[in-house]
């Protein structure tokens, strides 16, 4: 059993080799891409779920004490520009993705 899952894998390997060979540097880059926008899409995610939500209990703590609304909404803007953090470079990637996707295909057309 073991040596059939090696085998799976050597076999999988060299596909993902093979089609990084046909796909040159463009598939290359895209793959770059997609395990960088994976790993900011999973951490925002456990931001979200993890930590934001221990942040927001702790902001409307200090949102209660505050007496001046530039206090407030500074606080508010804090809280704000932590939730929204690599969104844009997410989005960007994603873009850049589909471009190179777009192209890909053009040249092989």
């Amino acid at each position: 059993m073991m040596k059939h899952g090696l085998m799976l894998l050597h076999s999988s390997l060299d596909s993902l080799h093979l089609l990084l060979h046909l796909g040159g540097w463009v598939l290359s880059l895209l793959l770059g891409l997609s395990v960088l926008l994976a790993n900011l899409l999973l951490e925002r995610d456990r931001f979200r779920l993890i930590s934001y939500p221990a942040q927001h209990k702790a902001y409307q703590t200090q949102l209660k004490g505050l007496e001046h609304r530039d206090q407030w909404l500074n606080l508010r803007c804090d809280m704000e520009l932590k939730l929204n953090q690599h969104l844009n470079l997410i989005k960007t990637l994603i873009s850049v993705s589909f471009i190179g996707l777009a192209r890909h295909r053009q040249w092989h057309d």
